[in-house]
């Protein structure tokens, strides 16, 4: 699931965030990656959703330059998920 697209600054420290709820509980990963090739990943991290919804956040530094980047979350199995609130922020 895309969740929107960001320039991000090289050697800067960004905090990324979304609240996921979903239809019972859901194993998750969060990412923000390059778009396009080469397939640049700047951070990613497993979560677990659950019926109320929550609140995730990570930390992460761009090591090297990749405008634009996306958010985006990978599911794996099927369920409805609620997604509000994403931000990157520096």
């Amino acid at each position: 699931i895309d969740l929107g697209h960001f320039n991000l600054e090289k050697g800067a420290t960004y905090r990324v965030g979304v609240t996921v709820g979903s239809r019972g509980t859901q194993s998750l990963e969060m990412g923000v990656r390059k778009v396009g090739e080469p397939y640049t990943m700047h951070v990613s991290s497993p979560f677990q959703s659950f019926e109320t919804p929550r609140r995730w956040s990570k930390f992460f530094t761009v090591t090297e330059e990749a405008n634009p980047s996306r958010v985006q979350i990978v599911m794996r199995g099927y369920t409805t998920l609620t997604i509000d609130d994403v931000t990157v922020e520096k």
